[in-house]
């Protein structure tokens, strides 16, 4: 077998080098860039698709070992695993984006651990993922289901801003409410006011020549009537 240097662009795919499975003969797809599509060769001997490969300076790559025959497209490598790996990445985004994460509270909830909980579901909303909010109830405190109804509503109420609260419902023990980031908000989001933005350091230059205009102006007006005068 020829040094890996010495084979030209030429690339099949890991099953069938692992295997050592012979492929007398693959359908063969040329790639071509823009909306021109691609051209199908048909089927052809393995030997003429390395031929045609060499002969357009792209790589043969197997995208479908177990078709019959064996698909192998004429392509550049470098792009093909580009495209793939961010398609990949497109689709971990959106998954992220669609996660469910859970916000659990009890029906006798402390104002300080609610306040918590609150924070947890705007982090939640306003990275993108849905909330469900859960009310758990034990043994008999199952009779003020009516209590959990009411905080859920109340946390709806309060990220309405940055969430759509759907009705609450009865889950075996439990009440249950699922919260959806309002998308809107999600796209205008980082584009407020620079006034929303401002740090606390921006804030005190804009306090102090705020104070300093206003002294200056208080100067100018005392020197005034005596300019005129």
């Amino acid at each position: 077998r020829p040094p890996a240097a010495a084979v030209p662009r030429v690339c099949l795919c890991l099953i069938h080098t692992r295997t050592h499975k012979p492929l007398p003969s693959c359908k063969v797809v040329i790639a071509k860039g823009g909306d021109e599509g691609d051209e199908m060769l048909g089927v052809i001997s393995l030997q003429e698709a390395r031929a045609k490969a060499q002969e357009l300076e792209k790589d043969l790559v197997m995208i479908s070992p177990k078709s019959d025959p064996p698909v192998c497209k004429i392509v550049d490598y470098g792009k093909l695993k580009y495209q793939m790996d961010r398609k990949k990445k497109d689709n971990l985004k959106k998954t992220k984006v669609n996660e469910l994460k859970e916000v659990k509270m009890s029906y006798k909830i402390e104002s300080h651990d609610y306040q918590v909980r609150r924070r947890n579901a705007e982090k939640f909303l306003n990275s993108g993922s849905r909330v469900k909010a859960v009310v758990q109830f034990r043994g008999r405190e199952q009779q003020y289901m009516n209590l959990g109804v009411d905080l859920l509503n109340k946390l709806a109420e309060d990220v309405s801003s940055i969430g759509n609260g759907e009705k609450p419902k009865r889950e075996g023990n439990r009440m249950i409410m699922f919260i959806n980031p309002i998308q809107e908000k999600l796209a205008n989001k980082g584009g407020g006011g620079g006034k929303e933005k401002m740090g606390k350091k921006e804030r005190q230059q804009a306090k102090a020549a705020k104070a300093l205009a206003k002294q200056n102006g208080s100067a100018d007006a005392a020197q005034g009537p005596k300019e005129a005068a």
